[in-house]
């Protein structure tokens, strides 16, 4: 959780170009935020796909190479998020916070639902990147160890593979 707050706390003082001082963050970016977690909640890519600009590129640290939604093999973007849900079908993403420009948009968030010890989430953050009215780009970090052991111990039947 320390580590994700001080990415946080990094990305605002970039973004303000006056140091650490408070800046509001502006409402469109919490929207962003609430709007990409609650397509996820879903568990239906055709719920994220509409968020996401056509040459939208995915990176997290579980993963080797960025995923893109327009490849059309087998690390497709929409592929990599029903193995987690099929997989995983408890996985819930809790909204923290996020801060950013009309640009660039930090959120916080908290994964539940992946075998965690009771009451315990991964924390993470995303980092979005905006063009127009879409989603260009999706930074996720967080500790992508523990996501591969969850997926590693579910049931092989759950594994879309």
């Amino acid at each position: 959780m320390v580590r994700v707050s001080l990415i946080l706390l990094l990305a605002c003082c970039t973004w303000t170009g006056a140091g650490c001082g408070p800046s509001p963050a502006p409402v469109n970016a919490e929207r962003w935020g609430r709007a990409l977690l609650w397509s996820l909640n879903q568990h239906h890519f055709d719920m994220v796909e509409p968020l996401l600009s056509s040459d939208a590129r995915y990176t997290d640290a579980s993963y080797a190479q960025p995923l893109h939604p327009t490849t059309d093999d087998r690390i497709k973007l929409g592929y990599y998020f029903r193995l987690l849900w099929r997989a995983l079908p408890q996985l819930r993403w809790d909204f923290v916070r996020a801060t950013g420009s009309d640009r660039t948009i930090v959120v916080e968030w908290v994964l539940h639902g992946y075998g965690e010890a009771a009451g315990e989430g991964l924390a993470g953050v995303y980092w979005l990147e905006l063009s127009g009215d879409r989603i260009s780009r999706i930074d996720a970090y967080f500790d992508g160890g523990r996501l591969r052991s969850a997926l590693l111990a579910a049931p092989p039947a759950r594994w879309p593979f």
